[in-house]
Order: C-alpha cells, then structure tokens, then sequence
C-alpha cells in the first residue's frame, strides 16, 4: 500500500485430528511483488501424526523364568512419562501443569497418548506396597530386572515433598527402570504405525539354604570320630 510491499505471515491455529501444530510461521518473501488476482507460495505446513507408547509391566521368578519363560502381568504400577531436552530429560506435564502419569491395569498395561515426534522414556516410579490392594507376596521380593535398579520412588531423586524430580539425567536413567519411545520412529518392522509398545520387566529373587544336621559317635578303631547324620530333624528360620 502507498509504494511499500505488504508482508504476510501465515500461522497454523490448529492441527488435524491425531496430529499436532506445525508452530513454524510462514512469511511471504519481501522482493516479491504481486499483482492484482496473483497468489504466491509462502511456504509448506508439515504436520506430524501424534503417537502413542503402551507399556507391558512384567514380572518374573528366577527360579522358574529359566526352564518354563513365563512371565506374569503386574496391576497398580506407577508410571511417569519424561521427554528429551538437551540431553536431558524433562517431566512432561499436561495443560493443568500436573505431570503425566500413567498406573497400570489389569492386565499390567498403560498407555500414553499424544505424543509428539520427540524422544520420550517412561519410567517406573513405584510398585504396589504392603497395605495396597493389589499388594502380594511376590511384590515384597521384588526388584528391577537388571543390576543396579531402583525405582524411582526409592532414591534421592525424588523431591523433598515426595513430587516426582522434574528433569532426570542421562546419569540418573541408568540407575533406574525404564523404556524409550525413540524420535523419528514411524514403524514397526517393515510396516508404518503409529502405536507402540515396550515391556518393563522386574524380577522375584530367591535363594536355597541346605542344611546337613549330624552328630558325631565316639571314635572308631581308627581313632577317628564318626559322622552320622540326623534325619527329620526341624528349624525355625527367621529374617
């Protein structure tokens, strides 16, 4: 207007359903001059289809898992979902700033949804403690597949008030439970997809205490004492 070039900027408001926003403005390029009834290309929106991560929360006895493979669903596990950012990990949080957690079913499975095309892991933070309903025997046994584990409930990362940490290091993830939604990832074998799964998997630990109870006869022509052993003997074990 008035001799000077008018610039235009184009933004995206909104994606499509199960994507999500291209935030990148597109502007028309200032040497470009257009005539009455013209159009010009100012660019391309690129929207990137939403995904989501379900994780399988397993668990295992040692010493069964190696002869039989079999593994059972783990209900009422708490989960918490944190993103890559500059090499670390930031809690993502919904548009009410409360972090996005997920506890397991049934079946032991959660899901998260809406995820964009960044890195994600999701952590196990806690299991089910004794009190809970869904708390048995096999949980008091219990630990992160894997040495050097904890749950994230369990260390010092955890904020003074008992709130999850809300960045966690590459340091920090290797001591912990975990599984990675990876960036760029659009399929599973040769098919393209946009759900995914992962399992976290925990075991029950055991150990086999042998006792032999004997006495010992006076000593035989050999001058040598003899050892007897004792059968149906009982013990009390305590912990």
């Amino acid at each position: 207007a008035n001799g000077q070039k008018i610039k235009y900027t184009l933004t995206e408001t909104a994606a499509p359903e199960g994507y999500y926003l291209d935030t990148t403005d597109k502007t028309s390029k200032s040497d470009l001059t257009l005539a009455e009834g013209t159009a010009t290309d100012a660019g391309t929106f690129t929207n990137t289809p939403l995904r989501t991560f379900t994780i399988n929360k397993t668990y295992s006895h040692n010493w069964e898992y190696p002869f039989t493979g079999k593994e059972y669903p783990m209900p009422g596990v708490r989960l918490a979902l944190y993103v890559k950012e500059d090499g670390s990990y930031a809690l993502v949080t919904d548009e009410n700033d409360a972090p996005v957690e997920a506890t397991t079913g049934s079946l032991g499975d959660a899901t998260f949804t809406g995820l964009e095309n960044r890195e994600y892991v999701v952590v196990e933070v806690s299991i089910p403690q004794e009190g809970h309903p869904l708390f048995t025997e096999d949980y008091r046994y219990m630990t992160p597949a894997g040495d050097g584990k904890e749950y994230l409930a369990d260390t010092d990362l955890m904020q003074d008030d008992g709130s999850l940490p809300g960045t966690l290091s590459a340091d920090d993830l290797k001591g912990l439970n975990y599984v990675t939604l990876e960036e760029n990832k659009f399929t599973n074998g040769n098919e393209y997809t946009t759900s995914f799964s992962d399992t976290l998997k925990n075991e029950v630990h055991w150990a086999q205490l042998r006792i032999d109870k004997f006495k010992m006869d006076d000593a035989d022509k050999d001058g040598k004492d003899e050892r007897v052993s004792v059968n149906y003997a009982q013990f009390d074990l305590y912990m």
